[in-house]
């Protein structure tokens, strides 16, 4: 096996004589702030004898990495738990080629575009463009090249990906129990990211930027506060006017980091030719460009993921309506009429089910888990990475699975009392504002849906 990795990438190996661990990119110990990669990897070297093991003692861990498992049978490597280090893989005869994107695939081996009727219909919709290129499925532009998908490893004797969570029910967690865990899990990742790099945080006027920031604490006067503010759009606006009363109050500095539409060419051809599909036409790309002019060789800190377990009240689609390929793709997802989609996720369908029923994990949220986060949420690190660095600190599976484990009632819309009250628990000062502020009518209608939903859970069964 050839492992090959660019020079800002990090590269960390660990072995014993019968097998070994390859890191690329970072892992953080939430409950060991101090430990650095290679340590982390020795303490994994000592204690582990399969990949079962390995997966199971990566659990607790955050940041943003790929972990290959290497012994005289076989080689194997999974990713962390929302694919924020994607892995796109091809197999050829006897050979396995894996890579963060197509393009670096492509560039090494020329692949073949799949001009199937279904994916280019699918791709040259106004659908696909308005909803950011959001993927569906394990497939990609590319004929044999795949995505390896959220909760699977990839085996490379087997030539297959392999779903390894979740295969258990998850055990029922108490609200005082599921706040002091969860809180302690993101300050860890905050207290162990400041330790390896200066940290730079965007703070809106959401619940998922203020939990971070009150998991901060202890190393304020260290962190970059700011939002970014894209032109006049209003709703940048409104994100900032939240955090700045905040920030007064708290006599931390804070600013607006302000993006325009001028980003340089070269930057842009840089960006398309870094990734495939790489969104080039949305502010997204400005953004990186300013962060690559104000942030450099900082980790840039975000607040995705959270939204997993946090039931908010457009989250999930009407239970009401059959479980199918074709009713998700319609209501839910954005997709109507798209066979693309619809036969993309009648086989997620088919396949997931059995694993809920099982473990009695709702199926919208691993909906959202493995397609949401491992297409779409996905992305924009891979495209961040020709400027900056990230870390998602809700990236960390004992942390999802935990929330997972409280009580729906505690975890939605409107009061999200279990992520309300880490904030109590860590900074309870943060409580002086509002948190994401809605108009009476953008508040009305978010309830109704939740009452809805909320109605025909009740009623229906949701697997």
């Amino acid at each position: 096996m050839i492992v090959s990795a660019h020079p800002d990438l990090e590269l960390t190996e660990a072995g014993n004589g019968e097998f070994r661990i390859i890191l690329l990119g970072f892992l953080l110990d939430p409950f060991s702030p101090g430990l650095s990669n290679q340590e982390i990897l020795n303490e994994l070297i000592n204690k582990i004898k399969s990949l079962d093991e390995l997966i199971k003692s990566t659990e607790k861990y955050s940041g943003r990495w790929v972990l290959v498992y290497q012994d005289i049978h076989t080689t194997k490597l999974f990713h962390d738990p929302c694919a924020q280090r994607q892995v796109y893989y091809h197999f050829e005869d006897e050979h396995v080629t894996c890579a963060s994107s197509t393009s670096l695939i492509h560039h090494f081996f020329p692949l073949v575009l799949d001009t199937g009727e279904e994916l280019n219909q699918f791709l040259k919709s106004d659908a696909f463009l308005n909803r950011e290129n959001d993927w569906i499925g394990d497939e990609s532009i590319y004929l044999n090249v795949k995505h390896l998908m959220i909760n699977f490893y990839l085996d490379f004797k087997k030539k297959a990906a392999i779903r390894f969570w979740p295969l258990e029910p998850l055990k029922k967690i108490g609200l005082s129990e599921g706040v002091i865990l969860g809180a302690e899990i993101i300050k860890g990742t905050m207290l162990a990211a400041n330790k390896r790099r200066r940290l730079a945080l965007a703070v809106t006027s959401g619940m998922d930027t203020r939990i971070l920031l009150a998991a901060s604490k202890e190393i304020k006067e260290s962190v970059s506060y700011y939002v970014g503010i894209y032109g006049s759009e209003k709703r940048y606006v409104d994100d900032f006017v939240v955090p700045d009363k905040l920030f007064k109050r708290l006599g931390l500095p804070f600013y607006a980091q302000r993006f325009t539409s001028q980003v340089p060419e070269e930057f842009k051809l840089l960006y398309k030719k870094n990734l495939t599909m790489a969104r080039h036409h949305l502010p997204k790309c400005a953004f990186i460009y300013q962060q690559l002019m104000d942030f450099e060789d900082m980790l840039i800190i975000n607040g995705n993921a959270c939204e997993i377990a946090r039931e908010m009240p457009f989250h999930r689609p009407y239970p009401f309506k059959k479980l199918s390929g074709y009713n998700l793709a319609e209501g839910y997802l954005g997709y109507p009429k798209q066979p693309y989609v619809i036969r993309h996720l009648d086989a997620w369908i088919n396949e997931i089910l059995p694993f809920c029923r099982k473990t009695k994990i709702n199926i919208h949220d691993m909906l959202y888990w493995e397609q949401k986060m491992g297409n779409w949420g996905a992305l924009y690190p891979a495209e961040q990475d020709i400027a900056v660095d990230q870390l998602t600190p809700f990236n960390n599976r004992l942390f999802l699975s935990s929330m997972l484990s409280v009580e729906v009632k505690y975890r939605v819309f409107p009061d999200y009392t279990v992520f309300r009250k880490m904030i109590e628990y860590l900074w309870p000062e943060l409580l002086c504002e509002p948190i994401n502020p809605r108009s009476a009518k953008s508040y009305m209608r978010a309830w109704i849906r939740h009452m809805m939903v909320r109605h025909f859970n009740n009623k229906t069964n949701s697997y």
